[in-house]
């Protein structure tokens, strides 16, 4: 596989280049449950192979799984792989969100490849910033506490730093600088 297999108490959840996500016993390596993201999604290989890792929070896995209508982002019962919730459109890409405490909230920030974007953990979109890196290939985001982000990309993308601030009806977005 390209992305790192995460370790949660007894169980190694693990995604294949493919697109198949498995949780697997630690102690005997046994499958406890798994999917295909191209059956169960509809989703495409991108070219290098899936390569995002799971993150866990409580009892949920998120991960992007770049499928059909509304089905990129998703989260799944990490004890069971059921589909808690679906978000997005669009095919994957190869970063892994992160997990951010941004103004006072616990964020899952998501690189796609038109933008960035924020979802709570019930899959709330709650910010999004536009980002054409000009290829499918771009950095992890770096969170620049309190409230900035850092993102690069290959060719002629550059970088850029935006800051997200809160305002009464949501968040808001505003580019800092680019290069």
């Amino acid at each position: 596989p390209r992305s790192s297999p995460v370790i949660d108490g007894p169980t190694v959840y693990v995604l294949s280049s493919l697109g198949r996500l498995a949780a697997l016993s630690a102690k005997d390596g046994k499958e406890k449950w798994s999917v295909d993201f191209r059956e169960a999604f509809e989703s495409t290989v991108p070219r290098f192979g899936f390569s995002g890792s799971p993150v866990i929070i409580k009892d949920r896995l998120f991960i992007e799984a770049g499928g059909g209508e509304g089905e990129c982002l998703v989260a799944f019962n990490k004890n069971t792989g059921d589909v808690i919730w679906k978000a997005q459109d669009g095919s994957a890409g190869y970063n892994t969100p992160i997990v951010v405490n941004l103004l006072g909230e616990q964020q899952l920030v998501w690189v796609r490849r038109d933008q960035i974007v924020a979802t709570n953990v019930d899959g709330e979109t709650l910010w999004s910033q536009a980002w054409e890196p000009n290829g499918e290939t771009h950095s992890q985001p770096i969170f620049l506490a309190p409230n900035r982000f850092f993102v690069s990309g290959t060719n002629s993308a550059g970088a850029l730093v935006f800051a997200v601030d809160k305002a009464a009806d949501g968040y808001t977005t505003q580019e800092v600088w680019r290069n």
